[in-house]
């Protein structure tokens, strides 16, 4: 539920048990009100009455309480907005407007100096308390180009608590998903992956509490961003005990994107709730909501999978691949995977990625007959890809080595004898799309089983030092 007051400029989304509150002033500031248990849209203005607390000479009137900090102007927080043209730096914006579609509201704005028109998005879906947040960004100018150093999808700012409790997660190979807590000290805590893609060492998520929650009782305010590029959060205690978090895709803040006139970028999902049931309380909210929202087909139960790989690695072929069918038909199985040797020069790790077609000594007449006989038995069929990495060892490497990200003059970062195809280039986009569609339809491919087995390095390709657009 979205209400609106203050002659359309206080918002008020509530969910099953909280609200969250914000407040347009009469200089266009954008001020959060407050994220907790439900509030009503007369208690939202009461508390957009409340001047605000007295500041030093040399402080600025509003950190710690905008919604969206930008770059410049009287602001010393962590910036979610910084833009870069040839005739300024910075952000300052008028509002233009604001509207409601079924369960989503947005809020525009717009910079007239630099031509910038910014959105932002709120949604809380009926029956829940998860507030899903992204902004949408555009060069509304004439001419020139608009950089976007960083877009943010949200900033979240979290009450006056005495102290913090901030918890996340982290890992290594075959140690996933560690939880950590620990207090909170004055000043940032940056966590985020360079390595072009979401992964065990940090997870996109954090949960902050103030009053020592368990599992089944206290506050719990989590944020979890949905992006599987490289990404950073930002969480700032700030010195009257305030917490603001900001997070969105990309790392550093040597540019996210060059905008031409005409051109948006919208941002990935920046969702968090609040729970007063503890971490288990978070969770089990966290996990209906991505049931009923975010996975695909809601309800339908997984089928059970059985993958080739520990029991043949790369020794592989039609035959053994029928008899390993047989056995797990009879043993239940529902979804029948052939992992990784099918195609190609793929004897080892060092050969064939990128030549997507069946060995023609292992698979003589293609996977369809293999397929067939999957589903003669029960089960569904799957196969297994890695369509963004390549071997030097390939036909498609010594036929395009320059389809590779790498950097004129510099060596090829090697990991598991792979490079990692510049999916930035529209002709290695093609390329991709005709081998996968060609081995889609060659056989009733059920699932893919895309793998994705090294990191991103030496991004960009000699020429195009910047692109356009994510």
């Amino acid at each position: 539920m979205i209400e609106t007051g203050d002659n359309g400029r206080l918002w008020v989304l509530s969910g099953r048990t909280s609200s969250y509150a914000l407040h347009l002033t009469d200089r266009d500031e954008l001020l959060h009100l407050h994220w907790g248990p439900r509030i009503t849209v007369a208690d939202a203005a009461a508390l957009a009455r409340e001047p605000l607390a007295p500041h030093w000479p040399f402080e600025s009137r509003t950190d710690g309480l905008e919604e969206y900090p930008v770059e410049g102007g009287p602001r010393f927080v962590r910036p979610a907005l910084s833009v870069r043209t040839g005739e300024a730096r910075g952000t300052a914006w008028d509002f233009t407007g604001s509207d409601l579609d079924g369960d989503e509201l947005r809020l525009r704005f717009t910079d007239p100096v630099n031509g910038l028109g910014l959105t932002l998005h709120y949604r809380m879906r009926d029956g829940f308390d998860v507030v899903e947040r992204w902004v949408t960004a555009a060069h509304q100018g004439a001419d020139g180009a608009l950089e976007l150093l960083r877009a943010d999808a949200a900033t979240w700012t979290l009450p006056r608590r005495d102290g913090w409790r901030l918890s996340q997660l982290h890992g290594r190979w075959a140690a996933e998903s560690r939880l950590v807590r620990g207090d909170l000290t004055p000043g940032e805590k940056v966590l985020g992956s360079r390595r072009g893609h979401t992964g065990h060492q940090h997870l996109p998520w954090v949960a902050l509490d103030a009053d020592g929650a368990d599992e089944e009782s206290g506050e719990v305010y989590g944020c979890a961003l949905g992006w599987s590029g490289s990404w950073r959060i930002a969480v700032h205690r700030l010195p009257d005990g305030r917490v603001q978090i900001n997070g969105g895709a990309g790392y550093d803040d040597a540019g996210l994107v060059l905008l031409a006139p005409g051109e948006t970028y919208t941002s990935p999902v920046f969702a968090a709730l609040w729970s007063d049931g503890g971490f288990g309380g978070a969770s089990r909210q966290w996990h209906a909501w991505q049931l009923a929202h975010v996975i695909p087909r809601a309800g339908q139960p997984r089928p059970v999978l059985y993958n080739s790989w520990e029991a043949t690695l790369f020794d592989i072929s039609e035959d053994q691949q029928r008899a390993l069918a047989e056995r797990a038909a009879e043993l239940g199985v529902e979804l029948f995977v052939v992992d990784d040797g099918w195609f190609g020069a793929r004897t080892h790790d060092a050969a064939g990625l990128g030549d997507w077609a069946p060995n023609t000594t292992r698979f003589p007449r293609g996977l369809q007959p293999l397929a067939d006989e999957v589903h003669a038995l029960g089960m569904q069929f799957g196969i297994w890809v890695e369509p963004e990495m390549v071997n030097p060892d390939s036909d498609l490497y010594r036929a395009h080595p320059d389809w590779v990200q790498f950097q004129p003059g510099r060596a090829r970062t090697e990991f598991r004898n792979q490079l990692v195809l510049n999916l930035a280039r529209r002709d290695v986009q093609e390329y991709v799309g005709e081998r996968l569609d060609d081995l889609l339809t060659s056989a009733p491919v059920d699932y893919v089983k895309w793998d994705f087995n090294r990191c991103f390095t030496d991004a960009g390709w000699p020429g195009e030092p910047y692109p356009q657009k994510l």
